[in-house]
């Protein structure tokens, strides 16, 4: 049985017995197909994970009405984003408050950064309503808003602007004025914390800031201003370039300068950048392909690697539709 047979005939299982979807994908795997005694048996995958996670049973029928429910008043935006390579039932969650306010993921390409941004704003879109955070994504390609981009949640997005013969891609100056409004606003009102949180993504920064520069002054107005404004920064890049303690992206022409409030580092290049991002050499030695990182800090799973739990792009679809449906009733 192949992974996906078997993960169709776990979740058939789990609605026709009404289980776990651990228990489910237990009942329907085949005998001798992990050891009796092997520590993963039973694990579901990391997107299953994640899932199972957010208690989405199945993401075809998921209402996010309980969850929007549940989870409308918290103080902070708080997901799951990994667990332990060796212990695969660790989960380690991802805040995001004025403290964490800018988190950057560094990874060369073919090692999941693109699925992991789109899974963290999927699973926020999965958890809040859109009253709670709204976003604004952008990046050199569609990557990770690929077919979630009908969320309520998208207030505005720009991609594939390299081929732009104008000093500023139409696109990217609707989105640098709409965050550069909402900074403004927020600055002025004195309601700022009743305002949903914004959550800034940008995929590729380096390469979304090549063909753009007249950028780079918006995203340093984020970094500088978002954290007492409700506002976030998620932000992914290829390579680093240390300055001090500082992140400078892209090396040249109009850059932002910041200072990672959370690191999520998959391979990397050079030695140098994983010792930059993380104290230490071992991003630099990760193979690619298999979704592993180090998430600096990471109190609770250590300073050991992490499998970045992601949702596969059929479930995320999928899901995607269904928030946004229950967001037209």
């Amino acid at each position: 049985m192949t992974p996906n047979a078997r993960k169709n005939a776990a979740r058939a299982y789990q609605r026709r017995h009404h289980v776990p979807y651990t228990e489910a994908l237990r009942a329907v795997t085949p005998a001798g197909t992990l050891g009796d005694n092997d520590p993963h048996r039973g694990v579901p995958s990391p997107d299953r994970r994640l899932l199972d996670a957010l208690q989405i049973a199945d993401p075809a029928t998921h209402s996010p009405k309980t969850a929007w429910h549940q989870h409308a008043a918290d103080r902070d935006l708080t997901l799951p984003i990994a667990t332990a390579i060796d212990e695969p039932t660790t989960a380690a969650t991802l805040h995001l408050d004025a403290a964490n306010s800018v988190i950057a993921l560094l990874a060369i390409p073919g090692t999941g950064k693109t699925a992991a941004l789109r899974t963290i704003t999927l699973a926020l879109c999965a958890s809040y309503p859109p009253e709670r955070v709204t976003f604004a994504c952008a990046g050199g390609k569609w990557g990770f808003l690929h077919g979630i981009t009908e969320l309520s949640h998208l207030a505005v997005h720009c991609f594939d602007t390299w081929d732009n013969r104008d000093d500023v891609h139409p696109d990217v100056a609707k989105w640098c004025a709409y965050i550069d409004d909402e900074i403004d606003r927020r600055t002025t009102t004195t309601h700022a914390g009743l305002e949903p949180e914004l959550v800034i993504v940008v995929d590729d920064l380096d390469e979304f800031l090549e063909p753009n520069p007249a950028a780079a002054a918006t995203v340093q107005r984020i970094i500088d201003c978002g954290p007492d404004l409700g506002i976030r920064l998620i932000v992914s890049t290829k390579q680093l370039h240390p300055d001090g303690d500082l992140w400078t992206v892209p090396a040249f022409g109009p850059a932002v300068r910041f200072r990672p409030d959370t690191v999520i580092a998959f391979s990397t290049f050079r030695r140098e950048e994983s010792m930059a991002a993380l104290g230490h050499p071992g991003a630099w030695s990760l193979q690619r392909g298999q979704g592993h990182a180090y998430i600096r800090p990471a109190a609770e799973l250590g300073d050991t690697p992490a499998h970045i739990l992601t949702v596969n792009s059929d479930d995320a679809a999928s899901l995607s539709a269904q928030i946004a449906a229950y967001q037209r009733k």
